[in-house]
Parts: C-alpha cells; sequence; structure tokens
C-alpha cells in the first residue's frame, strides 16, 4: 500500500478535483487516514472491515479516523 499511497499526491494534482480517486487493497486503521491526506476521497476496506470481531465497530472507527474525527 505504501507505493500506491505515495502516488496519490501526484495524481491528485493531474486530476479535476470532481474525479474520485479510490484505494483499494490494504487499507487499515494504521493507514487509512494517510491515504485520505495523499488524495484519496474513496477507500475498499475488505480485509479491515471483515476480519474485525465487530464489523459495524470497526466500520465506525475506520470512518472516524478517514474524516479525522479520531486521532490517528
Amino acid at each position: 500500500i505504501e507505493p500506491a499511497l505515495a502516488k496519490l499526491p501526484g495524481l491528485r494534482r493531474m486530476l479535476p478535483p470532481r474525479v474520485a480517486i479510490e484505494v483499494d487493497g490494504g487499507i487499515n486503521r494504521g493507514n487509512i487516514r494517510r491515504a485520505v491526506e495523499a488524495g484519496a476521497n474513496w477507500v475498499v476496506t475488505g480485509s479491515a472491515l471483515f476480519g474485525a470481531d465487530d464489523v459495524t465497530a470497526e466500520a465506525r472507527v475506520l470512518q472516524d479516523l478517514m474524516v479525522g474525527r479520531q486521532p490517528v
């Protein structure tokens, strides 16, 4: 995931603001905020959610991290 995150700022600069950038694969609590800060506005969190004991609680944590409501 780190190499992909490193490419996002350049991609974001190349694209109009209305164009969505999605990151799919390897997104979790430890990197979701970095993905958003780097330019992603859509993330796929399959393993992070489906591997959680409580999917609903994990989805809330990930969403809060994504929008900056929870410290990293």
